[in-house]
């Protein structure tokens, strides 16, 4: 199958499908994301809502759909990010996205425990793909090289984590700590100091 997940009418098509084969599905990774850097408004709504659509809807249409055929000892990971802690000015809609994909990952990881379905959000920070220039952020990069971690370390660091059953899978230790005392900071700093590093 290849289609455009913000289409729900092809993501029921492909579901009859597998409703049809009856698979057994032993890992689903929700990967699919995307996110505009820019303030709220000067993004166009017609994008905004292709971010919900993809980054809410589509995962949870699919997560819902697939999870009846997973079994005992099935791994769903969900790719949330390190965004989905932190209020982000300038990268609002996104990091509210994430957020809602770490609440619900946490949340389902209680509801499908007694079914032996290993619920993982995994929370990278910035990754060396194109994502950061199809968002708008090419001339503009507020991530060091040191900071940025490759595709390969996200997807080992995730798959041993969901091995091990952690509900959250986070990489690199500055970004551990972040995400740590993520809690204890006023939501108002984050979107303070992600609107300084935009505008630096």
């Amino acid at each position: 199958f290849d289609f455009d997940l913000t289409d729900e009418d092809k993501i029921s098509d492909f579901l009859e499908t597998v409703e049809a084969e009856d698979p057994e599905v032993r890992w689903l990774v929700n990967n699919a994301g995307m996110g505009k850097y820019g303030s709220f408004n000067s993004v166009g709504v017609q994008t905004n809502l292709k971010i919900i659509d993809l980054n809410i809807r589509a995962l949870t249409h699919l997560t819902q759909g697939l999870t009846p055929f997973c079994t005992r000892s099935s791994r769903i990971l969900q790719v949330a990010s390190t965004a989905g802690f932190f209020p982000t000015s300038g990268f609002s809609l996104y990091a509210a996205t994430k957020a809602f994909v770490v609440h619900l990952t946490e949340a389902l990881a209680v509801e499908y425990e007694e079914m032996g379905i290993q619920m993982t959000a995994v929370c990278p920070g910035p990754v060396e793909t194109e994502f950061h220039e199809r968002a708008g952020d090419e001339e503009n990069n507020v991530w060091p090289d040191f900071l940025m971690a490759t595709p390969d370390e996200i997807v080992e660091k995730s798959i041993h984590d969901a091995k091990r059953g952690r509900t959250k899978s986070v990489y690199g230790m500055l970004f551990h700590f972040g995400v740590a005392v993520s809690g204890l900071l006023p939501s108002s700093l984050s979107a303070r100091v992600s609107q300084d590093m935009l505008e630096a």
